[in-house]
């Protein structure tokens, strides 16, 4: 355990990287575009969310799934980069012929108004860019070269983005352009570097149908989890107002950083655990697991309990004057970082344990029990409420089933299946 115990802090400089470049983007948003650009980037950001787990077509789990079970290295481990790369590019050039041939559509869908068509190509491109970093991302995790994934995250989350946000016009379609370019060159570099050489042996006997068998499936969930993040804020902003929708796609950024928090502890499991269940080891991860899941929620408990008091001044420091109004809808859906972080932090012990799409199910069943929620809540609330309440009952249920389907791959004897059975 000592490789991947060094290995969080390399992990933890790439995800605090991004973490803090989107809250110092975030800040400066606001007092940039003012409260409707603030809003149009939050919703920007929250359809980004939604998008790209269907583009990439499950590779995030598939692609350094497959890299541990064959070993790690070798050009095994360039083959399924290859293939994964086309995969998530095949899919791409899907999307955006759609968005091409329906733009108004799609800008109803994400934006709440056919008018914001002309922030699609941007946020297209931060799409594009996103995928391309994420699968170099996944070929390091998968050969568990941690301090290689740090340097990665760190350029490509934290340093590109925030020279692209100052370096960009002051409009939201400008910000948008600037962090794709600043990411998506970046991670093409950094991609290269780290792959170093492509032989021709690189380009045959591409793995895609061991690396779709195991992602294809998780599609639905990757899709359903960016939905019970992004759906909130579009229901607010065709029910209420771009401005209020902007405060409740800005909370679902904050669950999503709060993934992003714990990631360093699921992106290092993934593999480990992978390789431990592959020859029925996996037990000897319980007592890690269980132990570092107890100390990060106990933080984030008396963090809540902090934060909570000092919500308006921290709203008003951190977003401005304009954004008070929206101090109670902060402070009630923060409460969702508890359930959010235990998921966080076991989901790839889940992805890694199954070859069948348990995650998928999970998130499914949680999505459809937001829109019952917000269905029923809906005659005893109003505004904002009915779609916070359900949103928060959702994470609650997913947080559960994420701990009970994590009860049997910590058994002893059990073993991991490479691939679902037919």
């Amino acid at each position: 355990m000592k490789r991947i115990s060094s290995g969080y802090v390399w992990l933890y400089v790439a995800k605090l990287a991004a973490l803090g470049a989107n809250l110092i983007i975030y800040k400066y948003v606001g007092e940039r575009l003012g409260v409707n650009g603030f809003g149009e980037y939050s919703l920007a950001r929250r359809a980004l969310a939604v998008l790209l787990p269907i583009l990439i077509l499950g590779q995030l789990v598939a692609l350094p799934r497959l890299i541990a079970i064959r070993g790690g290295g070798g050009e095994s481990s360039r083959q399924a980069l290859v293939a994964a790369t086309a995969v998530f590019l095949s899919a791409m050039g899907i999307v955006v012929g759609i968005s091409t041939v329906a733009p108004g559509a799609l800008a109803d869908l994400f934006f709440g108004s056919p008018e914001y068509r002309i922030l699609l190509a941007p946020m297209m491109s931060l799409v594009l860019a996103q995928g391309v970093f994420f699968l170099v991302s996944g070929y390091l995790q998968g050969r568990m070269n941690f301090r290689m994934y740090g340097v990665v995250g760190l350029i490509c989350g934290g340093i590109a983005p925030l020279c692209g946000f100052w370096l960009a016009p002051r409009t939201t379609i400008g910000v948008l352009y600037g962090l794709a370019i600043s990411v998506g060159f970046s991670a093409v570099v950094l991609g290269v570097v780290v792959v170093r050489r492509l032989g021709r042996h690189a380009f045959q006997s591409l793995p895609f149908r061991e690396l779709l068998v195991v992602g294809l499936p998780r599609v639905p969930g990757d899709f359903a989890m960016g939905g019970m993040l992004g759906i909130p804020s579009m229901l607010v902003a065709s029910r209420v107002g771009i401005a209020e929708a902007g405060a409740v796609a800005f909370c679902g950024t904050m669950m999503s950083m709060a993934i992003t928090a714990v990631a360093p502890i699921s992106t290092a499991w993934l593999p480990k655990f992978t390789d431990l269940a592959r020859d029925g080891h996996g037990y000897r991860m319980k007592k890690t697991a269980l132990t570092t899941l107890a100390g990060v929620l106990a933080v984030i408990t008396v963090g809540l309990g902090v934060v909570g008091v000092l919500m308006p001044l921290l709203t008003k420091w951190y977003l401005g004057e304009d954004f008070l109004p929206s101090v109670s809808v902060f402070r009630i859906f923060s409460a969702g970082l508890i359930p959010i972080t235990i998921y966080g932090c076991l989901r790839s012990i889940v992805d890694s344990a199954y070859a069948h799409p348990v995650n998928t199910y999970n998130i499914g069943i949680s999505l459809a029990t937001f829109f019952l929620c917000e269905h029923l809540f809906r005659s005893i609330l109003s505004g904002v409420w009915p779609v916070i309440a359900g949103a928060l009952v959702s994470y609650v249920v997913l947080a559960l089933l994420t701990v009970l389907v994590c009860i049997r791959p910590f058994r002893p004897g059990f073993r991991l299946v490479q691939k679902p059975e037919s």
